[in-house]
């Protein structure tokens, strides 16, 4: 595959600089001439002018193949100038432009290679905020025969390794009890070990499946993910679409007619063989719950650390070393499928050691590491678990046992720690909300600048320098109760000791800060936020508060009325009432109850006070203190 395209990138070279026809502007030539001696000279800066000044006189006459040609070729050669140049943004630009020409002259390989290359190049600088809100908990965990698990009580699934055909099931079912017994998710990997070859068996073992079904539903009350043939789109003995497709949707059947606790993971891996497309091998929404995919973070593309620069394309399209980049390696399968179907990584890891070349990352993997579990539950919320191949296989290139790394060990089990593994954190994109409450609060930012894997961050308040980071999720804690209420600009400038690599400019809206809500001393979590009324009432999501104070909560949907029991106490709330009731009687309310979504909301101060409880005002940190 490799040497296939190394020809097809020299032949493109050589071709790309005959003569043309003669309707071409007269200063064609001159430039093209003065452009090819740079070429021939290897003089970056000449080949990046001479180059632009030939696409800028093809683009001025009408559109033809030739023109195209020309565009094309130029822009690709002046890519690979400022490549060479370590200017990978204007490279990035330069790409993106030449996509759309080498799309209509057929140039597929040359396609594929410059969309890699503008994900990679393109740099970014995302903030993002956090709230403290109700979501569900990222699930983490590891292998199951892995060592990291003697020292991690607090994982929250296991994974199993199951080859097809393989009837030996008591690990498995060992796994089962210990699921059951910390309330665990377990995924079962149902792996094709002969590839293509395996899935004519597969559909003529229903029987097999079933077993592993039957074992299965013993424990109905285990929530498990199966994950049947995966990886397909990067098997050396290529699948017939159809075949794997076939034997999918047979398996989704066999799951859906015999189990209750079960669902069907599709798994691809992150990136596909050069010429495999991995949609052909979606088996349809009806036959997914989840997409899974195989994230591993490596240093040396194959291991190797000696490839030419005609070669050098295969580390970035294959996305290591400097494009090993977690949260962009996962980008084709969240922008296909994350908007369709949850997402896990249903295996992933960091490679620590190259045993190629005894070679020892450990660095590496540690900052590579924290990425991935830092930014990937931040940039995509659609990653509902991340599963760690904590294995030690002989004879690989890379070795990925966390039982095997002390730092990396220890540096897992604090990064599992996070508040995206316990699901009481939710982080906005500053790029979507554009809001910022005016309090005291954390931001974080998802850097990506090639070739620069850990710079300094810098952010500024209307122009004012406020703080600095230099570590990944390169987070600040910013006061904003010292700025007004309105439009302000916050930037970030991204740096590498003085030198700036780039910056963004994000203008925000500081608004009042969120009411918070305690009882006896515990923060309410919301999935609604508290509202002040006009009257400088505070109203609060109901069931939220009742249930802390210990009320038993019903609700009537066709008389929109919300019923509170504690003790011998009852309390009736109707929406658009100024009235409750409290064991009959009615009680003026200061501000009428309403509906906020699928939310209700009543006055936090009647309502508590009605079920005996005591309610303060911290009006310096906005917040309601109820206590019993």
């Amino acid at each position: 595959m490799k040497k296939s395209i190394v020809v097809f990138l020299f032949v493109f070279f050589i071709g790309c600089i005959p003569s043309y026809a003669s309707e071409l502007p007269y200063e064609f030539w001159g430039f093209n001439d003065k452009y090819a001696a740079a070429v021939k000279q290897g003089d970056n800066h000449k080949i990046i002018e001479y180059g632009m000044r030939l696409v800028e006189l093809a683009k001025s006459i009408p559109s033809t193949h030739q023109t195209d040609e020309i565009i094309g070729s130029r822009l690709d050669q002046v890519g690979l100038a400022y490549e060479r140049l370590g200017q990978y943004i204007s490279a990035g630009e330069c790409y993106c432009e030449y996509i759309p020409y080498a799309e209509r002259l057929g140039w597929s390989d040359g396609v594929k290679i410059a969309r890699a290359k503008v994900l990679q190049y393109t740099p970014v600088a995302d903030i993002y905020t956090a709230k403290e809100k109700p979501r569900d908990r990222v699930l983490f965990g590891a292998a199951s025969d892995g060592e990291i698990r003697k020292s991690l009580p607090n994982e929250t699934m296991i994974l199993v390794y199951i080859e097809f055909g393989d009837t030996y099931f008591s690990w498995l079912e060992l796994m089962l009890k210990q699921a059951r017994e910390g309330k665990k998710t377990v995924e079962i990997a149902l792996n094709l070990p002969n590839e293509a070859d395996d899935l004519k068996t597969v559909m003529q073992s229903e029987g097999y499946i079933l077993s592993l079904l039957e074992l299965v539903e013993k424990y109905s009350d285990v929530n498990v993910l199966l994950r049947f043939g995966a990886e397909m789109n990067i098997w050396n003995r290529v699948a017939n679409p159809d075949d794997y497709i076939s034997a999918f949707r047979m398996v989704h059947r066999l799951v859906k007619e015999h189990t209750s606790n079960t669902k069907t993971v599709w798994s691809v891996n992150q990136v596909s063989s050069w010429n495999i497309n991995m949609d052909d091998y979606y088996p349809g929404d009806e036959y997914v719950d989840y997409v899974g995919v195989s994230a591993y973070v490596q240093k040396y593309f194959l291991g190797r650390n000696d490839w030419s620069e005609a070669e050098r394309f295969n580390e970035i399209v294959f996305l290591t070393g400097k494009s090993a980049d977690p949260v962009k390696a996962l980008t084709e399968v969240i922008s296909r499928y994350g908007a369709i179907k949850p997402v896990i990584l249903a295996e992933s890891g960091v490679s620590h050691y190259v045993n190629t070349l005894g070679e020892d990352t450990t660095d590496w993997a540690l900052l590579n590491l924290k990425k991935m579990y830092y930014y990937v539950p931040m940039v995509y919320p659609q990653v509902k678990m991340i599963a760690y191949f904590d294995k030690s296989v002989p004879n690989e290139v890379n070795e990925y046992s966390l039982g095997k790394n002390q730092a990396l060990a220890k540096a897992y089990k604090e990064l599992t720690t996070l508040p995206s593994f316990r699901g009481n954190l939710v982080y906005e994109s500053l790029e979507q909300t554009r809001i910022v409450e005016q309090k005291p609060q954390e931001i974080y930012s998802y850097v990506h600048i090639y070739g620069r894997p850990q710079p300094t961050v810098d952010y500024y308040i209307d122009g004012v320098f406020a703080a600095s980071s230099s570590d990944v999720p390169y987070s600040a804690n910013i006061d904003f109760s010292k700025y007004p209420q309105g439009t302000h600009s916050l930037g970030v400038v991204v740096r590498e000791g003085d030198t700036k690599l780039f910056e963004k400019t994000y203008d925000i809206n500081i608004v009042p800060r969120v009411i918070s809500v305690f009882v006896n001393g515990n923060k309410l979590l919301f999935d609604t936020d508290p509202v002040l009324t006009p009257s400088d009432r505070v109203l609060v999501p109901m069931r939220a508060v009742f249930e802390a104070l210990g009320a038993q909560i019903e609700w009537d949907a066709a008389t929109e009325t919300v019923t509170a029991k504690s003790g011998k106490t009852t309390i009736k709330v109707q929406i658009g009432s100024s009235t409750m009731l409290k064991n009959g009687s009615k009680i003026t309310l200061d501000a009428v109850a309403a509906l906020c979504g699928d939310r209700t909301l009543v006055p936090v101060r009647a309502v508590s006070e009605a079920l005996g409880a005591t309610v303060m005002w911290d009006g310096e940190n906005s917040s309601v203190l109820i206590s019993d």
